[in-house]
């Protein structure tokens, strides 16, 4: 079973498929999440503290970020 990105609990029923992707609901706090959601991906984590790192620091501006690292969440 895959845990419920909310509490991190491991009971959950299947609740349709949305996207090609197995919608599933967690049974203890009845958030709704997808399975393989792809948002807790490391290269997107490290993608967006580039771009923290880079704004701050480099005073690159927003677009600019934008064109160079590609459109992440």
């Amino acid at each position: 079973m895959p845990a419920c990105n909310k509490c991190g609990s491991g009971q959950s029923a299947r609740g349709g498929v949305v996207a090609g992707k197995q919608r599933r609901r967690c049974r203890v706090c009845g958030c709704h999440f997808r399975e393989g959601d792809g948002r807790t991906d490391a290269g997107v984590a490290a993608k967006k503290a580039l771009r923290v790192l880079l704004y701050a620091t480099a005073k690159v501006s927003l677009r600019a970020l934008g064109r160079a690292l590609g459109n992440v969440g």
